[in-house]
């Protein structure tokens, strides 16, 4: 075995740091290109609201200020607000979480049907409701409401939604082997 000097030995490590660093950037980098080639950042129309001075003397004309439509996390939720989504694979009729900390459910599928009683971990009961869509334009809603009628949780199930958007049907497709 070749005896190489100390120094050839720190080279060769420093190269192949340099070079498992310099991987990892150009990783980072494609990832970085397919997630803008992919999904392209959407701009936000500004609305243009006139805003109106108080003056004693006659009113000149408004001066337009620009407003985001949408408004920034900070406007829309006080810090008194907290929202909660909980995700699970399929919804059924026992929930882990107690329903008073969620304001809504993220699901691959529902094991449920409308009318169906969902439990929480507190042993409070919620009913799942199915609301039909009126037109083609809506789409089918899904709420957990309680008795009274007070506490609502949105329900989203990411199966029907891929196939409404997408038109993928993951109940018809054959498993590929």
């Amino acid at each position: 075995m070749v005896q190489f000097p100390i120094w050839v030995w720190f080279l060769w490590v420093v190269g192949v740091i340099a070079a498992g660093v310099g991987l990892g950037y150009l990783i980072i980098f494609l990832f970085w290109r397919i997630e803008r080639e992919f999904f392209p950042k959407v701009a936000v129309p500004k609305h243009i609201e006139p805003e109106v001075k108080k003056v004693e003397e006659p009113v000149a004309q408004p001066v337009p200020v620009e407003r985001e439509i949408a408004p920034t996390m900070e406007e829309a939720l006080s810090p008194e607000q907290n929202r909660l989504v909980r995700f699970t694979d399929v919804l059924h009729s026992k929930f882990n979480h107690p329903f008073k900390t969620v304001n809504a459910i993220a699901c691959w599928d529902l094991a449920l049907k409308d009318g169906d009683e969902v439990r929480d971990t507190e042993g409070k009961e919620m009913k799942l409701q199915v609301i039909k869509p009126k037109s083609e334009a809506e789409r089918t809603r899904y709420i957990l409401v309680d008795k009274a009628g007070h506490h609502t949780i949105s329900v989203i199930p990411g199966k029907e939604h891929i196939k409404r958007e997408t038109k993928l049907d993951f109940d018809k497709m054959s498993i590929i082997r």
